[in-house]
């Protein structure tokens, strides 16, 4: 955040004054949009990371599987990248088994993501994918694949 006070005059009507709080205000906002969003994905044989400031991604990590990791190392982890980048951290905790967030320590045995001064979290559950026969020889259908998608056609 830049704050150029320049030469303020004295007025009855404190337009100058009030450019420069505008400005200020404006910066705030500006660093508030860049928000901290980690994505967590714990899985039997790894956990993968991906932290992210606004668009710039910060953060890749293959991590060690939930269980074979110490009970605060998730919350440790994540308390550390919002005091690196000073501000709070929004995660997301895709998981397949519940269970798996539990081992982490981010959520509890029903789905309820943890909430500290310092992050966070939301758990969204993956189902898995089954591959859907798909017919072939009719052009490229990518396009329309994508836009039912948007509209809730998957």
């Amino acid at each position: 955040m830049t704050v150029s006070v320049g030469r303020v005059d004295p007025t009855p009507t404190g337009r100058r004054a009030a450019v420069v709080v505008v400005q200020v205000l404006k910066d705030l906002r500006e660093d508030a949009m860049e928000k901290l969003t980690v994505v967590i994905q714990p899985g039997l044989d790894r956990t993968r990371l991906l932290a992210t400031c606004g668009t710039e991604e910060i953060l890749k990590a293959v991590l060690a599987a939930p269980r074979e990791a110490h009970h605060r190392a998730a919350p440790t982890l994540l308390e550390s990248l919002a005091l690196w980048c000073q501000r709070p951290a929004g995660v997301v905790l895709a998981l397949g088994e519940l269970r798996d967030g539990a081992a982490l320590g981010l959520c509890d045995e029903f789905g309820f993501g943890g909430r500290t001064l310092h992050y966070n979290v939301d758990v969204r559950r993956q189902h898995p994918v089954m591959a859907r026969p798909r017919l072939a020889g009719v052009g490229d259908f990518r396009a329309l694949r994508r836009a039912a998608g948007r509209w809730g056609g998957r």
